[in-house]
Order: structure tokens, then C-alpha cells, then sequence
């Protein structure tokens, strides 16, 4: 299992312990809904961070 898949498993499952939408998630942690959901299938492609 690599860490991206680790990663994604952990946000869905924290999310959902929490009793979060995608929604709520996104609207606190400054995300879009559509980074969340990307992040959760992990389609979304690695950024740098400056």
C-alpha cells in the first residue's frame, strides 16, 4: 500500500467519523468539494508546495 492510498483511506475514514460531508470538510479545511472527492479517489496529482 503506498502513502498516497494510506492517505486517501485515512481523510475518508476521519471524515466520515467526524460525521462530515465532503461539504463541510472542504468548507473547513479551505479546499474545494471537488479537491476532497479528487483526493478521496485519489485522481488528484501531486502539487508543490511553496
Amino acid at each position: 500500500m503506498t502513502l498516497r492510498q494510506i492517505f486517501r483511506i485515512n481523510v475518508k475514514y476521519y471524515r466520515k467519523q467526524f460525521k462530515l460531508s465532503q461539504e463541510k470538510l472542504a468548507e473547513l479545511s479551505g479546499l474545494s468539494t471537488n479537491y476532497i472527492g479528487d483526493i478521496e479517489r485519489t485522481k488528484k496529482s501531486r502539487r508543490n508546495i511553496t
